[in-house]
């Protein structure tokens, strides 16, 4: 029987075992990219829905429930062009909206620019420029600074509501994409 080894990412080194059994490399693999927040969140839906995933304030919001804002929001993204290639940069305090854009950038296998909430408009600019961003979401609160740093990008309110916000754009109802598996 042939040797084949599995790699997998452990307290930050790569660990490489050897395995025997036929298929055990992809086991091993897919058992590492199911710890991902977005994998955890699936499992989390379909045996727990009502399990606290995150807490906005004083409401708590269940794992079905974020589930599928993150579906709803991985199909606006899908719809606007963001996958594989894009960054999408989050501007975010931490809360329910911060995780939804977060696993349905994840979700679209785009790539995840994280953004001080302190930061001056001038260094928003500039990291958004280096970083590449293609779609910037951010708290509402936050908006003037996004003003003033001139960016050139669509944006996204997180914790909004109508135009131009997360939840006015989920009301259009675009599929989220199939979830490709990762070699």
């Amino acid at each position: 029987m042939d040797v084949t080894y599995a790699t997998l990412p452990l307290g930050g080194q790569p660990l490489t075992l050897p395995m025997r059994t036929p298929g055990a490399g992809r086991l091993w693999a897919r058992l590492a990219r199911d710890r991902s927040p977005l994998a955890q969140l699936v499992r989390a839906a379909r045996r727990t829905p009502d399990s606290p995933a995150a807490t906005d304030g004083a409401q708590v919001v269940t794992a079905a429930e974020l589930y599928a804002r993150v579906r709803l929001l991985a199909g606006v993204l899908h719809a606007r062009g963001i996958g594989r290639g894009s960054t999408v940069g989050l501007l975010c305090s931490d809360h329910a909206g911060f995780a939804q854009a977060a696993l349905a950038v994840q979700w679209v296998d785009a790539r995840l620019v994280l953004v001080d909430i302190d930061a001056t408009p001038d260094r928003l600019g500039a990291v958004a420029r280096r970083e590449g961003v293609q779609l910037l979401v951010h708290d509402a609160a936050l908006r003037p600074i996004v003003v003033r740093s001139g960016l050139a990008v669509p944006t996204l309110v997180s914790d909004g509501h109508g135009s131009g916000s997360v939840a006015g754009a989920c009301d259009f109802g675009h599929p989220a994409p199939r979830r490709r598996r990762r070699p």
